[in-house]
């Protein structure tokens, strides 16, 4: 039951080669699985920049309304409201021709 030396060859050659092909798939699939990742990463990133800006408008939002004046001229504003003695003009815009 001994073989040869080239049958032996013939066996390790072909053992390397499968067990190298293994490896070849397992690392398409893991570079598939990065770059999945990172799109993923480049995404969330744009996401978070994006709520940042978001919460510096909302900040600055706040700020603005934390103050009484500005919250009373805004109320005015919206629901056309005035103080007593005061004078409440609304100006229409004139038609198109």
């Amino acid at each position: 039951m001994f073989y040869s030396v080239r049958v032996i060859k013939i066996l390790l050659a072909i053992g390397i080669t499968g067990f190298l092909v293994i490896v070849g798939v397992q690392v398409f699939r893991l570079n598939s699985q990065r770059l999945e990742l990172q799109a993923k990463v480049e995404k969330i990133t744009t996401q978070v920049v994006s709520l940042k800006k978001e919460n510096t408008a909302l900040e600055a939002d706040l700020e603005y309304v934390s103050d009484p004046a500005n919250l009373i001229k805004e109320f005015k504003k919206l629901f056309n409201l005035k103080a007593p003695g005061e004078k409440l003009y609304i100006i229409v815009p004139k038609e198109p021709h």
